[in-house]
Parts: structure tokens; C-alpha cells; sequence
């Protein structure tokens, strides 16, 4: 049996047979059986399907990887990205742009070592670690996801982890206090720039960034940044190139970080990170409602 066929069977297994299974037992039974098919769904080795597995490297990892080696740079990739460059969908906070589709491809493509492209390490591995929410979008849009990236991804190559800058919107079981504080020792007193929208900061009570010596500030555009690229990458170009660029802007930050890593500056996109610092510093509920809220517009 193909695996493709495989993987069809065991769909309509778990959709038809094990529904009638679930309706005909107990409430108890129900329970345990609905918590081992989740545990099933969780662990299922990705590495069955029929896809390229390239090598991706966890949140933690991930970390570590920009600490040891201080000339990479880091270029994410999450749904937004990927939705964009492979279907040019607009999101929150880029409109469809045939062109950043291009570029956010050309990244993907890259094969330099000092520039770090990340993919969500879960797309890949089980979803045990993850919240209840993360784990049903990964379920649902992984495969998907997979299939888009699938001639991208070198089996070769290292990878890293998009998520490594969610933490607190994502994961259940680790120490947030030591993972912050260590991805904090990027810039620990140290001289840095922040390339963001004006507005990004103007609600955050508790700035995971009050550890660097001194902080530059280049702003853009809030929403489609894209349309500022050219003008964001010069200003980026002329600062310090020792001093480690953090860019918060949306699907540009890609292909900017991208871009000043060419130049020979070191660039961080950063996503998320300030964000989610603030809201596990406020104990903030990781609810559906509040996670539309945490990626509306800043």
C-alpha cells in the first residue's frame, strides 16, 4: 500500500469508524478515547508522509543557535509568509504584492550560511509542547503549509524555528523567565536598532529590550511596509553594521533582514517577541479572544 493511500485510509478511519466508535461508548470512555486520538494526532511522525524533511531546529535551539554564532541573521517564515509568497494572500499587515511574493521566495532559496531562514518547527514534529489553539492550527493548515514549502527546502540544509519568538503564545511547558532572559542576552548592554512601526511599543508596559545599552529606532510604515522596503533598507544600511538590527514588520522584516544580512549587517527579524514578553509579564489569557487581539495591527 502507497502511502498516499495509506494516509487516505487512515482519514477515513478516524472520520467515520472511530465517530461511530466515539458515539456508542460512555462518557468516560468517550473521554479516554477522545484524549488517546489527540495524543495519536499529536505524535503522528510527519516523516510517513511523503515530503521532503528538512532539518529544523527547535525554538530553543533556535536561541542558542543566534547566541553561539554572531554573525547569523534570522529570517522567519510563518503562515503569513508563506501564504503570501506561495498564494500572495494579503494578511493583517501586508497587502498581496507579487513582488514581496518573489523576494520571500529568493529567501527561501538561500543558501548562506550566515542567514538564517526559519520555518515552524512544528510543521515537523509533534505538537505535544503547544497550546490547545496552536495545536488545531497546526493540525489543520500543517500539511498545507508543507506542500507549499515542499520544493523549497533543502533536505541538506539547517533550518530554524519561526516560532522562537512566540513563546508565550504557543508553548505550555517551559520556563519562559530563562528562555526570555536568554534570548535577552542578544543585546544586553549593548548598542542596538530597532526597525518597527511607530506604534509597536506604545502599549507595552514591559519591554523585553530595556536590557540593551542603547536603542536606535528606524520606523515604517504599521501596515504594507513593502511599500517603504527601498527607503527602510538604506536607512537600515546606513547605521553601525555592529550594531545587530531587530526588525518588527510583519512579512517585510523577511525580506529586509534578508537584505541588510547581504549588505554585511546582522539582522534579526523578531516578530512577535516584545509583544509576547508583555503579555506573559501581565499573565494576559492565551484565549481566542485575546489572541485576535495580540495579532491585530499594532
Amino acid at each position: 500500500m502507497g502511502l498516499e493511500l495509506f494516509f487516505r485510509n487512515l482519514k477515513y478511519l478516524a472520520r467515520y469508524n472511530l465517530k461511530g466508535m466515539y458515539n456508542a461508548t460512555s462518557d468516560d470512555t468517550q473521554a479516554r478515547l477522545k484524549s488517546e486520538l489527540t495524543l495519536m494526532m499529536d505524535n503522528l511522525p510527519w516523516e510517513l508522509e511523503q515530503m521532503p524533511h528538512p532539518n529544523v531546529l527547535s525554538a530553543q535551539e533556535t536561541v542558542e543557535a543566534l547566541l553561539a554564532n554572531d554573525k547569523l541573521s534570522l529570517c522567519r517564515f510563518g503562515d503569513g509568509e508563506i501564504y503570501l509568497a506561495f498564494k500572495n494572500q494579503a494578511g493583517v499587515f501586508q497587502r498581496s504584492d507579487s513582488k514581496l511574493a518573489d523576494e520571500l521566495k529568493a529567501v527561501l532559496s538561500s543558501r548562506d550560511p550566515n542567514i538564517g531562514v526559519a520555518v515552524p518547527y512544528h510543521m515537523y514534529h509533534s505538537l505535544t509542547e503547544l497550546n490547545d489553539n496552536q495545536r488545531f492550527f497546526y493540525r489543520t493548515t500543517g500539511q498545507g503549509m508543507r506542500q507549499m514549502l515542499q520544493s523549497y527546502l533543502a533536505q541538506d540544509w539547517r533550518y530554524y524555528d519561526t516560532n522562537c519568538s512566540m513563546p508565550y503564545h504557543l508553548f505550555t511547558s517551559i520556563d519562559f523567565a530563562a528562555y526570555y532572559q536568554r534570548f535577552a542576552q542578544l543585546w544586553a548592554g549593548k548598542d542596538i536598532v530597532i526597525i518597527c512601526g511607530k506604534t509597536v511599543f506604545s502599549k507595552i508596559s514591559h519591554n523585553i529590550f530595556d536590557s540593551a545599552r542603547s536603542v536606535k529606532y528606524i520606523y515604517g510604515p504599521r501596515v504594507n511596509a513593502y511599500d517603504k522596503i527601498d527607503e527602510l533598507t538604506e536607512q537600515g544600511m546606513q547605521t553601525d553594521p555592529e550594531q545587530i538590527k531587530f526588525i518588527i514588520l510583519g512579512q517585510t522584516a523577511t525580506v529586509l533582514a534578508y537584505r541588510l544580512a547581504k549588505g554585511g549587517h546582522r539582522a534579526i527579524d523578531i516578530g512577535h517577541l516584545a509583544k509576547d514578553y508583555n503579555s506573559w509579564q501581565l499573565k494576559e489569557p492565551v484565549s481566542f479572544t485575546h489572541i485576535a487581539k495580540f495579532y491585530d495591527k499594532d
